[in-house]
């Protein structure tokens, strides 16, 4: 928001009670943002979903009609295109994810994109899943999530003392949400295996989620693995890594990955969805074949090894997400995107 105001577009947030903006040094406070309180549900429930989309267009035309509305997300983009149509405005819905599998949720998104104007993917991979679904009359264009680069460039690395972690320690990091779809206890499986060969190795896991108890009981309480929970120092505990591991069953982008290619960090990620763009194999990372523990073993004992081709992989990583994925590079084709669709629309 802070970027698009920065080129003349003036933002307003609307969103559920409950969302909150994490404090970052490259935006203004959050309290210095225009929000207003928008009950978005976590699942499709009619009724408050036709309060929302009463609610949202009643304060639009009330705070001042904006030239177009951007949702993100399918349940943001439910409510923003369906308020969106009522009060004769542009909509455009950016999914962050794959689409959903079931039939009926597949109808229910291609009614609500109908009523779109655009659909932005932040990959070519949900690009790709969402041509099934979107409306031959609705565009699909990709605009792939940006990263502040500086924030992982430039971070001195957290103090390893302060992780209880050696200097010469090998540490591996998992960072995101602990659940089914993200494949963390293949990597568990993985570092289990590695280990025994591996003494001066480390396994940092970051985030939280529903998975967590299995995944503690799979660590089988080992000193070497770390539940760190949910931190918001992730920037130095990157710089603090030698491999980042991102072993995702399904993934829509891989925001994680790009966030550890910034950092010069070697990625080893799953073949899977936005990962496969972001990631050029043997080069800016390594892709395997996800929901396989053998793989990943094979390439922590090979990076664990040689120390040159982490440092090469890590420094053509964090060039290449510098070229293609900057804050900067996504805000621009954002507001191109804005300009045209309140175009056409004239």
């Amino acid at each position: 928001m802070a970027g698009l105001e920065a080129k003349g577009t003036r933002t307003d947030l609307y969103a559920p009670a409950s969302f909150s903006i994490e404090p970052l040094p490259y935006l203004p406070d959050p309290k210095s943002l225009r929000m207003f309180n928008v009950d978005i549900r976590a699942k499709t429930e009619l009724r408050a979903d036709i309060r929302a989309i009463r609610h949202l267009s009643n304060e639009l035309n009330q705070n001042g009609l904006p030239s177009i509305i951007h949702s993100h997300g399918y349940r943001a983009g439910l409510v923003g295109c369906y308020a969106a149509k009522k009060i004769n405005l542009p909509a455009i819905v950016t999914a962050h994810n794959l689409p959903p599998t079931g039939k009926l949720q597949r109808i229910i998104l291609a009614m609500v994109l109908k009523r779109c104007t655009c659909v932005v993917a932040v990959s070519q991979a949900i690009a790709h899943e969402l041509k099934s679904i979107v409306p031959f009359n609705t565009s699909i264009r990709v605009i792939p999530n940006g990263i502040h680069l500086e924030s992982y460039m430039y971070t001195v690395a957290i103090d390893r003392k302060a992780l209880v972690i050696a200097p010469n320690d090998f540490v591996v990091m998992y960072v995101g949400r602990l659940s089914p779809e993200k494949g963390v206890p293949n990597l568990m499986t993985a570092f289990n295996k590695f280990s025994k060969d591996v003494p001066d190795c480390i396994l940092l896991i970051v985030g939280e989620g529903p998975s967590r108890p299995e995944l503690e009981r799979q660590s089988s309480g080992s000193s070497r693995v770390r539940f760190l929970g949910t931190r918001t120092d992730i920037p130095g505990l990157l710089a603090c890594s030698d491999v980042v591991v991102v072993p995702s069953l399904a993934e829509g982008q891989g925001l994680v990955a790009l966030e550890a290619m910034a950092s010069a960090r070697a990625v080893i990620a799953s073949a899977v969805g936005g990962l496969c763009e972001s990631i050029k194999d043997g080069e800016t990372g390594i892709l395997v074949t996800p929901g396989d523990p053998n793989e990943i073993v094979t390439q922590l004992t090979a990076l664990y090894r040689d120390a040159d081709k982490r440092r090469l992989i890590g420094a053509m990583a964090q060039q290449h997400a510098a070229a293609n994925f900057s804050l900067e590079r996504m805000i621009g084709a954002t507001s191109q995107l804005y300009t045209k669709s309140v175009l056409d629309c004239i």
